[in-house]
Parts: structure tokens; C-alpha cells; sequence
């Protein structure tokens, strides 16, 4: 009887320490948090991190990211992620602000712009003369996103190592896409009619 009652009392022990462990180990495969200002770092991180992550986009599309300021459940998203991923630049100045305002707290970064080489504004006679700026719209080159896309696996591995064969493996084929679609502009500029573009904003 009494060895009965002592399988019992280890049974009932085991079955304790199993649910006690339980939530632990699933929060140790909890997708990571991603924040995004824009789409195009949106639809990277998307790519890359597919079902390891949840993606936030702040941004909706269409709307002026220039003018755009943060709500209260926005910054403490971005404080809370494991990755905060915004272009830089002059439309970016409320990022490094909230970034400053959070000291310690802030969380990992990744910023478009110190992935490449950024292009100086191209001005004309007839525009007013003004201090340099450098193009912050990255993204809109192929080869761009390509070297972008490359850091930002390095950096998801680096957080997230367990997921690293995923992350490859998506870089894999989201670099064979890019470089498709710079082909095809390559193919279009090389046998297009005309040699001008004529266009009303500084960098379409």
C-alpha cells in the first residue's frame, strides 16, 4: 500500500514539475517581435523572417511618413521588440528622438541607410541652393535591397540563431527574386525608345 501511495505521490510530482515547465519552453519558441516604420522594411522583414516572427507595420501604406508621429501603443511596440527596423534620414528624426528618450530600454536596431551607399540630392540652375541631402528612399534600387536584405539575415541569425537554416534559406530566394527584377530594369533601360525621364519630386 504504501509503495502504491509513493508512486502516486512521484506521479503527481512529475505531472507538477512537467506543467511548471510547460510555459517556459513555449516561451522559449515565441516568435520574435519586429517593428517596422515603413513598408519596404516591413515586406524585408516579412520575407526573411516568415513564420519566426510577428511583424508590425506602423506606417499604414500611403501615409506621409515626414509628418507621421507616434502614438503611445506605438512606442511601447518599438521599446518591447527584439528588432526595430526605419530607414534614417530626414523623415526619420521622431526615431532617433524616441530611440534617445528610451536610453537603455531601447530596443535592438536595424536602419536602411547604413546598409549602402547613400546618393547626394542632384539639383539643377533653376532650384534653389541648399546644404547636401542624401537620398534616404534605399530601398527603390534592387541592388540596394539586395545588400540590405543580407545584413538584416545576418542580424535575425544573430538574435535568433536557432532559426538560422530558415533565414538562409529565405535570403536564398528573396536574393534570386531581386536579382531577377534588377535584370528585367537592366533589360528595360538597355532597350528602351528614349534616354529621358522627366519627373516632379527629388527622389522618385
Amino acid at each position: 500500500m504504501k509503495s502504491i501511495r509513493r508512486l502516486f505521490m512521484f506521479l503527481c510530482c512529475a505531472t507538477l514539475l512537467c506543467v511548471a515547465c510547460a510555459p517556459s519552453a513555449l516561451a522559449s519558441e515565441a516568435p520574435l517581435s519586429i517593428v517596422c516604420t515603413i513598408f519596404p522594411a516591413y515586406d524585408f522583414a516579412r520575407q526573411l523572417a516568415g513564420d519566426t516572427a510577428q511583424v508590425r507595420l506602423l506606417l499604414p501604406p500611403g501615409s506621409e511618413s515626414h509628418s507621421y508621429e507616434p502614438s503611445p501603443r506605438d512606442i511601447i511596440d518599438i521599446q518591447q521588440a527584439d528588432l526595430f527596423l526605419y530607414a534614417g534620414g530626414e523623415s526619420d528624426h521622431w526615431v532617433e528622438e524616441i530611440l534617445a528618450s528610451m536610453g537603455d530600454n531601447a530596443p535592438r536596431t536595424f536602419r536602411l541607410t547604413d546598409c549602402v551607399t547613400l546618393l547626394a540630392e542632384e539639383t539643377s540652375a533653376s532650384m534653389e541652393q541648399e546644404a547636401a541631402e542624401m537620398d534616404e528612399h534605399v530601398w527603390t534600387s534592387p541592388k540596394n535591397a539586395m545588400l540590405i536584405v543580407q545584413q538584416l539575415c545576418a542580424t535575425l541569425c544573430d538574435i535568433a540563431p536557432q532559426n538560422t537554416q530558415a533565414y538562409e534559406g529565405a535570403l536564398s530566394t528573396y536574393l534570386a527574386d531581386l536579382k531577377e527584377l534588377d535584370a528585367a530594369f537592366e533589360e528595360t533601360v538597355a532597350n528602351g525608345k528614349r534616354d529621358l525621364i522627366v519627373f516632379g519630386d527629388r527622389f522618385p
